[in-house]
């Protein structure tokens, strides 16, 4: 087969939001001058138009995915392969942890989910029972199919020795993500004279912002008149953003904006004093890559996601999210204009893959089978 006739399917069925949808479309941006350059097919498959824009490639939508597992499982297991037995691509990269089985089909998969590294709280099973449920089903889900896959992609080596290890997966390589706020920020005007924290945040419940309003409590009500804590939330979304409103009730410092574009949160980014980050699970943690765009303090959970993200960035404070009082005191040497250093940084581990192009090499060159 020449290289023109090439076909790469990429699917993305069921991304709509957050962090990976920053992967998503980092890889179809990627994917723009590459296939120019290699002459090659790129057909996209993806919840709807409106997801991702408009994009030069021939493109699928499949709406009914994020109604129920049951439509992602169909899609995944049954229809997708039938798919492409009359369409004949020669690779396929499913950007959404599941793994089809292709025959004849080079495949690689990107692991993004975490969830089967949730260690459970009782009150997750009440605020988050879904991610809870998840937590169980991914160590099923990841193990279908994925060890017939040529490449199988994840975020930080951590999660690739654990990969590698588990499933017995040799061919788990790392591939950083790469976005970066390549966008026009929006003109974001904040009250003067205060310290203006910033928490991009999706209403669930492993995002952990009950440990920021808790250490917003350790301060004393002066501490807190000198502060402003931006959420990307309502505190209407579900319960638990319901729950986080009534902790934040009678906390003047907390401000609800709701779910942001990418353009209003890089102007977070720009004029916030400090990026708060306390989620207790994450691959990537995708706005602490973002944060350090615009060379601002970090205040971070300290696990080891957080730890490989920002790597040898100096300006971080490591929290314990058992103790929100080591918070409430970085919080504090801000309201005092001290720095935030971190006095022992560490370098960055080098990534297995440096780029998209290179994970697009490996998977369309039949050599390397």
């Amino acid at each position: 087969m020449s290289l023109a006739k090439k076909t790469l399917v990429v699917s993305g069925i069921n991304i709509v939001e957050t962090g990976v949808l920053s992967v998503f479309q980092d890889c179809l941006s990627a994917l723009v001058p590459y296939a120019e350059a290699q002459q090659i097919r790129v057909v996209v498959l993806a919840h709807s138009p409106e997801i991702l824009g408009p994009i030069p490639f021939e493109t699928h939508y499949f709406p009914k995915s994020k109604k129920s597992w049951w439509f992602r499982s169909y899609y995944e297991y049954f229809y997708f392969p039938k798919w492409a037995k009359s369409m004949q691509p020669t690779a396929w990269l499913s950007l959404q942890d599941l793994s089809p089985h292709l025959p004849g089909v080079q495949t690689a998969v990107y692991c993004h989910n975490p969830c089967m590294y949730l260690k459970t709280k009782l009150q997750d099973w009440w605020y988050g029972p879904k991610i809870v449920a998840f937590a169980w089903f991914y160590h099923l889900a990841y193990r279908l199919n994925i060890r017939r896959n040529k490449l199988v992609v994840v975020q930080q080596q951590w999660m690739r020795d654990d990969f590698r290890k588990r499933f017995q997966l040799p061919q788990c390589v790392t591939l950083r993500p790469l976005t970066q706020v390549a966008v026009q920020p929006q003109k974001v005007v904040l009250p003067p004279n205060m310290i203006h924290l910033f928490y991009p945040v999706s209403a669930r419940m492993f995002k952990n912002v009950e440990y920021l309003i808790a250490a917003v409590k350790c301060l004393t009500a002066n501490e807190q008149q000198q502060i402003q804590v931006h959420l990307t939330l309502t505190g209407n979304e579900n319960a638990y953003a319901r729950k986080l409103f009534r902790l934040a009730k009678n906390l003047p410092p907390f401000q609800w904006h709701g779910r942001m574009s990418r353009e209003q949160t890089a102007g977070f980014y720009a004029e916030m004093d400090a990026l708060v980050y306390c989620s207790r699970l994450e691959t990537w943690g995708l706005p602490i890559t973002e944060a350090i765009e615009f060379d601002k303090p970090l205040l971070l959970a300290d696990l080891p996601y957080a730890h490989e993200t920002a790597s040898d960035y100096p300006k971080i404070a490591w929290h314990n999210l058992d103790n929100p009082q080591e918070l409430a005191d970085s919080i504090k040497l801000l309201i005092n204009k001290k720095a935030i250093v971190d006095p022992q940084p560490k370098a960055a581990p080098t990534a297995d893959l440096a780029h998209w192009t290179d994970l697009f090499d490996r998977l369309l060159d039949a050599s390397c089978l």
